[in-house]
């Protein structure tokens, strides 16, 4: 019993790590917000907002598409995935916009340490891998295996 919580343990460890970091994230976020949303985020934005959500807005869209049928008018709508876009800003273009929307720059160094130089290692059973460099790709993580360099 004891040996099998021990190797769960193990095997969890690097979670840890990763639910470490999302909470340091979140922190960093609710306090950012603060300084951050109110300039850009605009009043019409329903996600990303306390007390709104991008439900209300499918519902309201709803209820007009039902008034349109129901009047025999048109309604012409536009749907934009902008989930996508977020994987092309690049992380120096990411600083310089914090900077420019009023971002205290304590908060932009954190955020930048978040995405730069970390390092990480794979344990397998008893074993532990040599260290490897986690690199920001368009905000995607990649990673770098131990003997070969990352391009710049």
């Amino acid at each position: 019993m004891e040996a099998r919580r021990r190797q769960s343990v193990q095997q969890t460890a690097p979670t840890n790590i990763s639910i470490a970091t999302k909470i340091f994230a979140r922190i960093l976020l609710n306090r950012l917000s603060t300084h951050i949303t109110p300039e850009v985020v605009p009043e019409t934005q329903c996600g990303f907002r306390g007390n709104r959500s991008t439900v209300d807005v499918i519902f309201c869209l709803r209820q007009l598409q039902e008034k349109c049928t129901d009047q025999d008018r048109p309604l012409y709508m536009v749907c934009v995935d902008f989930s996508k876009v977020f994987y092309t800003v690049g992380c120096p273009g990411l600083w310089q916009l914090l900077w420019k929307y009023g971002c205290p720059e304590k908060f932009t160094t954190m955020i930048e340490v978040l995405h730069t130089g970390m390092m990480a290692n794979v344990r397998v059973g008893e074993e532990v891998s040599e260290s490897f460099m986690l690199k920001m790709v368009s905000s995607k993580v990649v990673y770098w295996p131990p003997h070969s360099s990352p391009s710049s």
